[in-house]
């Protein structure tokens, strides 16, 4: 009987070395390291280097902006960081979110210039994320709570007669989506949501298609309850949105292969909002709809921004 011993122990191995490998890889894509921290140079090989002169403009653009350093302690006492830009319109401030392992100035030049239209903005380093605090990246689910410090900070600061507008590219839009149903201040006119994921979950699932469901899936998700603490599956933009009326305008590429504009698509169907729009761009892949379409962008955003008195 011998050999049922050294079957089970082979099967035992190769349990502990899929095991290994899972949260090898997991902790690979959902922790940032210092170089990553510091941003991806655009090289030939990505999707936008045609555009890397709009991009360099505005990067130095965030770089050469009067900014103030702020910061808040979230509520699992990470200190979170971001910079507040002075405009010309003071009582109205643009909260701007960033995507999946970028940084406060990473994707400023792929997100809608607010700043042209004379609104002062705080541009935020999302955890684990530039020169903000933590290990894990939350997709959105962690991000949630961060959103409502942010708005307590700028209310507190500023006063309670400011207007707030929430803007998220990626997972920057997933963040403000899934933290939608949270917030209960008045003082947040809206949402502008570039190309957001409504799950977590799926998402994961999108971009590993080829990867059998079972029992990949379900792992990774264990994994993120027991390092990360939160369940992937629990929370989704498009619940929230169910649960809120915060008007909101959803862009996305058509040509989105990362996340397919699809997400956008249910998450309007979602929202209880009576004011409700999305943008689809033909032609536009990931995060590139306001590169590609800045007239359309534009006027759509201008148009938005009117009927919530924003």
């Amino acid at each position: 009987m011998w050999w049922l011993f050294v079957i089970l122990g082979f099967i035992l191995l190769l349990v502990g070395v899929y095991f290994a490998i899972v949260i090898h890889l997991y902790k690979k894509t959902f922790t940032n390291t210092k170089l990553e921290r510091q941003g991806i140079a655009i090289n030939e090989n990505s999707p936008y280097y045609a555009f890397k002169e709009h991009i360099v403009k505005y990067k130095q653009m965030f770089l050469d902006f009067k900014k103030e350093e702020v910061s808040v302690i979230s509520n699992d006492n990470l200190t979170l960081r971001g910079y507040f830009v002075e405009n010309k319109i003071k009582d109205k401030v643009v909260i701007v979110f960033h995507g999946f392992k970028s940084k406060a100035s990473g994707d400023f030049a792929l997100s809608y210039d607010y700043y042209q239209l004379g609104y002062s903005l705080l541009i935020v380093d999302q955890r684990a994320h530039g020169t903000s605090e933590g290990k894990y990246i939350g997709m959105g689910i962690l991000e949630r709570y961060d959103v409502l410090k942010w708005i307590d900070f700028v209310l507190k600061r500023f006063g309670e007669n400011t207007s707030i507008l929430l803007s998220g590219t990626s997972m920057g839009a997933a963040t403000v989506m899934m933290a939608s149903e949270l917030i209960k201040t008045p003082q947040v006119k809206g949402i502008v949501a570039d190309c957001g994921f409504s799950s977590c979950f799926e998402e994961i699932r999108h971009c590993l298609k080829k990867v059998p469901y079972f029992p990949v899936m379900p792992t990774i998700n264990l994994c993120s309850k027991i390092f990360a603490k939160y369940d992937m599956k629990k929370v989704t933009a498009e619940k929230s949105l169910a649960n809120s009326k915060i008007p909101i305008l959803l862009v996305h590429g058509e040509k989105d292969d990362f996340v397919p504009s699809y997400n956008s698509k249910r998450c309007y169907e979602a929202s209880k909002s009576e004011i409700k729009e999305c943008l689809l761009i033909k032609d536009a892949f990931h995060a590139a709809s306001y590169v590609l379409a800045t007239d359309e962008y534009d006027k759509k955003v201008k148009s938005f921004l009117e009927k919530i008195n924003f």
